[in-house]
């Protein structure tokens, strides 16, 4: 198991040959910053910090994380709520977001808008929490094995995600990689765990019960995720592992900190799953990012005709639409080989199919065609009047360079937008 004693201890035996110091500030966090630099340079945050540690007020603390936090910004006025960034966002906010925002072997750019990422991965673990321990009543969570009976390809997945996750962590810890190691952690569980997995096992209905073997899952997966991220969120992982030791009857004597690193055999890695379940989250995607551009009330369901260059992603699609009717909002699934495309139809292309979304009764067409042609019209008159400017040799000759590139920025976004919404206007007459 990797531990972050040996970083401190590390870190010690280098910084005290190259006379810096290390600091202990509020919360438990630890800061090693050159004493004698004129800057008061950040070197390092130390997260892992024994219960016997001498707290010692620092003088230099306060100006050592307003160099930190504000290097790179140009508005130093907030300068003054530097020493309440813990007390504003939390210290695991603070952690997570400070590995997360610095680039292994770099140094960090961070303004506070940099902690508010953590703050909201750190309430984005609480909900999940909260909505798995919910599901899960009076029942003891599994956390050591589960039935592999009793799995759905979207467990399986999961599973399997979790078990390249593990590996991955893994390899850039030992390589004193942690920026990666964080990001790793991060995009697994906000992007494969949170966002996909509990939205696939989550019921339709709020007074229905999640699939027994996917909740078993769920609270498996969790248990692993705050292993994980133990090492750089520890009070909150901590706070979640203990109330899932209180709901399975246990003591409480045991800790995170002593417990066991999660490990993997590769016993439910898949990659041919993952590939699977990678064609039903584009086609989720494309039918999301449709309906967005159109405008398409978010409660509004339609049928979904997807037209596929091979019958076995078809087949696929139709195995499991009942995992992901309610993310792509679906009333009934048309897929074939040769599917004609209905009438005033929103489309959208991925690789190995095309999506149509039929719109009659999703919007009111000749209100979304007013607002669409009055919106061309707006962005018309803005490309002609950036065009003219961009034509104007004076201003070439005269404006600064950021103020040209700045105006050509937005002449490619005029043209973007306005290529958009001409295919919007297409699709919802019917051409």
């Amino acid at each position: 198991m990797f531990s972050f004693d040996k970083i401190v201890k590390l870190n010690n035996n280098i910084y005290k040959k190259n006379k810096m110091e290390k600091y202990r500030l509020k919360n438990g966090i630890i800061v090693i910053f050159e004493k004698n630099s004129s800057k008061s340079v950040a070197v390092e945050v130390v997260f892992k910090v024994g219960s016997n540690d001498e707290n010692r007020k620092v003088s230099g603390v306060s100006h050592f994380l307003e160099h930190m936090l504000f290097e790179g910004t140009k508005n130093r006025k907030d300068s003054r709520t530097i020493a309440n960034v813990i007390e504003k966002f939390g210290a695991d906010a603070l952690r997570i977001s400070l590995v997360l925002a610095t680039p292994d072997g770099q140094d960090p750019w961070i303004s506070k808008n940099t902690f508010e990422s953590g703050r909201n991965f750190v309430n984005k673990l609480h909900q999940v929490s909260r909505f798995v321990f919910m599901h899960i009543g009076d029942k003891k969570p599994v956390t050591d094995k589960i039935n592999e009976n009793d799995l759905v390809i979207f467990d399986r997945w999961i599973l399997s995600r979790l078990e390249d996750t593990i590996e991955a962590v893994d390899k850039s810890l030992s390589e004193y990689r942690l920026s990666t190691a964080s990001k790793t952690l991060y995009n697994f569980v906000w992007n494969d765990y949170c966002s996909w997995y509990i939205e696939l096992i989550k019921p339709d209905q709020s007074k229905e019960k999640i699939r027994e073997g996917s909740l078993n899952v769920a609270s498996y997966v969790l248990d692993k995720i705050l292993r994980l991220l133990h090492p750089f969120m520890p009070f909150v992982t901590e706070n979640i592992f203990l109330e899932m030791a209180e709901m399975k009857g246990e003591d409480g004597s045991q800790t995170l900190n002593y417990g066991p690193w999660p490990k993997t055999k590769g016993k439910f890695t898949d990659k041919k799953l993952e590939e699977s379940l990678e064609q039903i989250q584009a086609v989720v995607n494309a039918v999301r990012s449709a309906r967005a551009e159109l405008n398409v009330p978010p409660g509004k369901k339609s049928d979904l005709y997807i037209r596929v260059k091979d019958e076995s992603f078809g087949k696929l699609l139709e195995d499991h639409i009942q995992y992901f009717r309610s993310l792509a909002k679906v009333i009934n699934l048309h897929v074939g080989v040769k599917l004609n495309r209905p009438p005033v139809s929103a489309s959208a292309v991925i690789s190995g199919a095309e999506i149509f979304i039929p719109l009659a009764g999703l919007i009111d067409i000749e209100l979304e065609k007013k607002r669409l042609e009055k919106e061309l019209d707006n962005l018309k008159t803005q490309l002609v009047r950036v065009s003219k400017k961009l034509a104007n040799a004076d201003f070439l000759a005269n404006a600064p360079d950021d103020v040209v590139e700045r105006e050509k920025a937005k002449k490619e976004d005029y043209q973007e937008r306005t290529e958009k919404l001409n295919k919007n206007l297409e699709q919802i007459m019917g051409w």
